[in-house]
């Protein structure tokens, strides 16, 4: 994985975890995957040469990324 993926992803996740733990109310919380389950995602992707992927999210972004970055190495469109 790129660095500045790796970088990116470190600061999304500090984002949402410092939002997460001011933040009572549900729907204003990111609730974003860990960082072992974006990898663990990021590694199904690959090991399935997965070519679509369906995410359905409404946070920041997070788990997209993995998603992105797994599926570029598998010549996903």
């Amino acid at each position: 994985m790129d660095p500045s993926v790796l970088t990116l992803l470190e600061r999304l996740y500090r984002f949402g975890q410092d939002n997460d733990a001011q933040i009572t109310e549900r729907p204003k919380r990111m609730l974003n995957i860990t960082s072992d389950t974006g990898r663990l995602l990021w590694i199904l992707v690959r090991v399935a040469h997965a070519k679509r992927i369906l995410e359905v999210g409404t946070s920041n972004g997070f788990s997209t990324i993995w998603l992105a970055d797994a599926a570029r190495s598998t010549g996903a469109a």
